[in-house]
């Protein structure tokens, strides 16, 4: 008697916690198609764990107090910002937001950084040319903090990097050279920085590394093209942004403690086919997962 009612309640928690619809807000800047087509395939990645889940997919913030999402899912910088600044004290998760987009001392916010490691740019051109012993030269904004605790993190595991600091797009170029002049650089990397790289400067500088015969590598395959642009480039696919949701996701639903900032395990690496042949680059596999450990 004892042993069935013992089966029947075990039965009914299963029943409870499995069986529990989840609703999740996703806010993003418009609803243009890009973003559409972001959100529903995320959507759908989901619904494969969670088939019983329901979405509300809204432009900007809307009235969260009568959504009562069990997470709420930020596409790009405003919308993560408008969510913060609301107040909102359930679970959130933000993607495309940038590297220096974090919330100190709040728990419920987890932030997908969608600005490529560091390490990834070391790990693809270390790989891409065979060379191990590499040297690379980076300038960073006067506020990007993270970045350089991520530079400097590398540095003390042995990777040689120099970097400079960068207030204003002006000083550009007088700073690239004098990294280039007082350090032996063999790859400088671009990183996305609008302060920094106005369209006109991010040429110049191109034009500039691929004079003094040093390799450039950036942060959008669509500066890899015929001509002067970056030789390679190292960026995050949908399908990499999407995974690292997908798990973070399960996470948060399930309850389980999650940090303030992830990155991708994946990403992409192309190269120029013209600068493969005078830096001897190579493509290199990047569908396996990547330790992403400091």
């Amino acid at each position: 008697m004892s042993k069935g009612i013992l089966i029947f309640i075990l039965t009914f928690q299963c029943i409870f916690v499995f069986g529990e619809t989840k609703r999740i807000l996703i806010t993003a800047p418009s609803l243009e198609e890009k973003y559409k087509s972001f959100a529903n395939a995320y959507i759908e990645r989901v619904k494969s764990k969670y088939p019983d889940a329901t979405f509300i997919l809204k432009k900007g913030v809307p009235d969260l107090s009568s959504q009562n999402p069990d997470l709420i899912v930020t596409i790009g910088r405003k919308t993560f910002e408008s969510v913060v600044a609301d107040g909102w004290k359930g679970e959130i998760i933000s993607v495309y937001s940038g590297r220096n987009s974090r919330v100190h001392n709040r728990k419920n916010i987890s932030v997908i950084n969608n600005e490529p490691l560091v390490k990834y740019y070391v790990d693809a051109l270390k790989n891409s040319t065979g060379n191990t012993n590499l040297r690379f030269g980076i300038l960073v904004g006067i506020s990007d903090n993270l970045l350089v605790d991520e530079i400097e993190q590398l540095k003390r595991n042995g990777v040689t990097i120099s970097y400079d600091t960068v207030s204003d797009s002006s000083q550009v170029m007088r700073k690239l050279e004098r990294l280039l002049k007082t350090n032996r650089i063999d790859v400088f990397i671009v990183l996305p920085n609008r302060e920094i790289y106005k369209p006109m400067t991010i040429s110049n500088v191109f034009f500039k590394l691929f004079r003094k015969k040093v390799i450039s590598s950036a942060y959008s395959k669509s500066f890899v093209r015929d001509g002067v642009g970056a030789a390679s480039s190292v960026y995050y696919s949908s399908n990499d942004m999407l995974d690292k949701m997908m798990d973070l996701t399960l996470m948060k639903l399930e309850g389980k403690e999650s940090k303030e900032l992830y990155a991708p395990e994946s990403f992409q690496y192309v190269v120029n086919k013209y600068m493969a042949k005078l830096y001897q680059l190579s493509g290199i596999s990047t569908n396996k997962k990547h330790d992403v450990q400091k």
